[in-house]
């Protein structure tokens, strides 16, 4: 998922195994215009098995439990969760839901909402995690960052191929968002997974914070940067009322970048 992400657009070459044969084929991700990363449309196959059940959601309105096996929806057969998905997306107004609990058959209603959304979460297929040292996490920890620092590099491509700029520039609204949503969804775990989730989500922002700070835009480290080399290349200082011409530049493209993330922030917060 990770490879498939970081290379929209790009050809990618899967050796796959089917029926004991192992077939090679290449495949382009598609670039997903709302977050910039790259899609095949293959995903993992979850059991439809609740795991949790959001408090005041529909599905505990319905009265959906941990440990239900949902069968069908709205009158469609479901075998896995990326069909429930499809078809409470195309669905509308309240659903039936067929669930399987102890042995018996139960049907109830819920109603979705505008976000068709029943609000539960599904038990997801576990990959242990090794053990680290000292060292080798930090090891680890150097390498996923370079991994984020390469992937950000990636996206300012992107941002010239077709991504949708309002949704993939988050302000400081919907990053408060992210924040809270990881951590939420972490507690449905356990406090560990929810501190786990929270400090990667925190890792990753800083990482990507410190790319940004280093681009070459007056007024950031990295325009202040540019500035000291030029004049170390020209051997002397630049003049005060260039440096102030350069630094009000900068000044307005962060202003105008701000005002763009803030409004994009108030259009994701207006469709949930």
């Amino acid at each position: 998922q990770q490879i498939v992400a970081q290379n929209a657009l790009k050809p990618l070459e899967f050796v796959v195994r089917r029926n004991d044969t192992s077939l090679t084929t290449t495949v382009t991700p598609e670039l997903v215009p709302e977050t910039g990363a790259g899609r095949i449309g293959v995903f993992a196959w979850v059991d439809p098995v609740i795991a949790a059940v959001a408090e005041g959601s529909a599905a505990a309105a319905a009265g959906l439990a941990v440990a239900d096996v949902i069968e069908s929806v709205d009158g469609v057969p479901v075998s896995h969760t990326m069909e429930v998905g499809r078809v409470l997306a195309a669905s509308s107004g309240s659903v039936e839901i067929v669930v399987r609990r102890a042995g018996d058959r139960l049907a109830v209603m819920a109603d979705p909402g505008r976000e068709r959304v029943l609000g539960v979460a599904f038990a997801t297929l576990q990959a242990p995690t090794p053990d680290y040292s000292f060292f080798a996490a930090v090891g680890r920890g150097v390498t996923e960052s370079l991994q984020i620092l390469t992937t950000s590099i990636r996206s300012l491509r992107l941002l010239f191929q077709g991504v949708e700029l309002t949704s993939a520039v988050a302000g400081p609204v919907r990053i408060s968002y992210f924040i809270g949503d990881v951590t939420t969804a972490g507690l449905s775990i356990g406090v560990g997974a929810a501190l786990r989730s929270l400090f990667n989500f925190l890792a990753l922002l800083s990482v990507v914070l410190f790319f940004m700070n280093l681009l070459p835009i007056p007024v950031l480290d990295g325009g202040q940067i540019v500035l000291a080399t030029v004049e170390w290349v020209r051997g002397r200082a630049a003049k005060p009322r260039t440096v102030y011409r350069y630094q009000m530049v900068g000044s307005a493209l962060i202003l105008v970048l701000l005002v763009f993330a803030v409004f994009g922030d108030i259009l994701f917060l207006a469709g949930r």
